[in-house]
């Protein structure tokens, strides 16, 4: 549980090899986290991944199997309260075929708003804590080079959103996460769009909403807020030019 001060103990990150997830858990360190719960696909490459952070368990969840949803987070909770839980399974397909649709519609989407319910039952039991969900701006409108992951990452957006409101008065707080392009090993190889940023930047942006216990959704940058209002309205072809 935060101390009087509002100072952050135990962390859970799930997607343990997540290169955000991770710079975010390196981000809360700094501000005093001395206890991590990382969870991921393959418990090896997270260990390997977790660098010099004080890791007090490492608990194998895979997004894409909904059904070991409820053991893993359970067993994610199982060392007592965490103040903050980090949701940033994901993954992205640049040109994908049929079958990688349907994975980027399973993992970022039904699996990632499967593991969002069961940490928030999980936090409301506790009666605190703070929810970091990672969206995206790709869930703002559809564009050509995006479309496909932009849709699996809007249903946990929209989940996430909702939720906030639904635990409103718990004592649990929901944060969504809306970075533009990010340079990452996820998108390594692909055209950076304007505005793009670092992992880094994500985690300080997040560091500073568990610091302030910010709720609601932050853009990263942003400057990506404005942009994003402009892209709702952009005539259709425009918007198509400018995203070739």
């Amino acid at each position: 549980m935060r101390d009087g001060l509002g100072g952050i103990d135990t962390v859970a990150l799930i997607g343990g090899t997540s290169e955000i997830g991770l710079a975010i858990a390196h981000e809360l360190k700094a501000l005093g986290a001395s206890r991590f719960v990382l969870a991921g696909r393959d418990p090896e490459l997270v260990e390997e991944a977790s660098g010099n952070l004080p890791v007090a368990n490492v608990i194998a969840v895979d997004a894409a199997d909904i059904t070991a949803h409820r053991d893993a987070v359970h067993a994610i909770f199982s060392g007592g309260d965490i103040d903050v839980v980090v949701v940033a399974a994901g993954v992205l397909h640049t040109h994908p075929n049929a079958e990688q649709i349907a994975a980027m519609a399973l993992v970022n989407g039904a699996g990632s708003v499967s593991l969002l319910a069961e940490v928030a039952d999980q936090l409301r039991a506790q009666g605190h804590g703070q929810l970091i969900v990672l969206s995206s701006m790709a869930v703002v409108r559809p564009r050509p080079s995006n479309y496909w992951y932009g849709a699996s990452k809007a249903a946990l957006d929209f989940a996430a959103r909702g939720l906030a409101d639904e635990l409103e008065d718990t004592g649990v707080q929901v944060t969504v996460i809306r970075p533009g392009f990010v340079h990452s090993k996820m998108t390594k190889g692909m055209a950076p769009a304007p505005f793009a940023s670092k992992s880094e930047d994500v985690a300080r942006a997040v560091a500073d909403a568990v610091q302030k216990s910010t709720g609601g959704v932050i853009w990263v940058p942003k400057i990506l807020r404005m942009v994003s209002f402009l892209l709702q309205w952009l005539p259709r072809p425009l918007l198509h030019r400018l995203d070739r």
